[in-house]
């Protein structure tokens, strides 16, 4: 009996800790870089996406969100391509451990915001998951 006794115990106290580490006990994603170390202009630096360019801005957008734009130069895109706010602009916040971008195109924004993971964050790299592959960039520019 007494053994019966023990084992509802320890059924109990691992339900009760299973439980709090699927309802919110502790967070498992950790802050990964800041806001600010976003910021700036980076690029590609493997040769496959050295033609890669993100920019982040600081400036507002709308709902929380700033403005920020892209290009791949490898892909005979440009800079100079871009339509302001349009087609290469997106809208984006940072997250814990990823970044929201909402892409625009000429005659509207894209419906739906998509999560890009970000693996690492420092003041000189950035690597992030850009669809279906790993990219890592460099700072170029504040």
């Amino acid at each position: 009996m007494r053994q019966r006794i023990i084992i509802a115990i320890v059924c109990a106290v691992v339900s009760l800790g299973m439980t709090s580490c699927i309802f919110g006990g502790s967070s498992s994603s950790t802050e990964i870089g800041t806001r600010q170390q976003l910021i700036g202009h980076w690029q590609g630096v493997s040769p496959t996406t050295s033609g890669l360019h993100f920019v982040f801005y600081d400036e507002s957008a709308e709902e929380g969100y700033c403005w920020g734009k892209t290009w791949d130069e490898s892909d005979d895109y440009y800079e100079s391509s871009l339509v302001y706010h349009g087609n290469g602009w997106f809208m984006w916040k940072k997250g814990t451990d990823y970044i929201r971008m909402r892409h625009m195109i000429n005659v509207s924004q894209a419906q739906s915001a998509i999560d890009q993971t970000i693996y690492s964050l420092t003041d000189n790299d950035l690597s992030i998951q850009d669809g279906s592959k790993r990219v890592y960039l460099v700072k170029v520019a504040q």
